[in-house]
């Protein structure tokens, strides 16, 4: 059964975008609510890159499921 949550979806795509990067484990994932346009998690990543163990805390946002949302999500980061 393949493991389709947030945590391991994020941490494959980091992962393939990082090649540099090792032991990428994305963690502490919650929902933050309010707000309809988009779903908003806040998270943790970690990975270890030159010889040493990374941090980095995120916010991830992505489309709901049957969007009718017409903003460019780059428009949103931007402002």
């Amino acid at each position: 059964m393949a493991d389709n949550s947030i945590e391991t979806g994020l941490a494959r795509f980091v992962a393939a975008k990082l090649p540099e990067v090792s032991n990428v484990v994305v963690d502490e994932v919650d929902r933050i609510h309010g707000g309809a346009s988009r779903e908003t998690y806040r998270l943790r990543l970690q990975y270890d890159e030159d010889g040493q163990s990374r941090e980095r805390r995120l916010i991830l946002r992505r489309d709901p499921e049957g969007s009718l949302i017409e903003t460019e999500r780059s428009v949103e980061f931007a402002a």
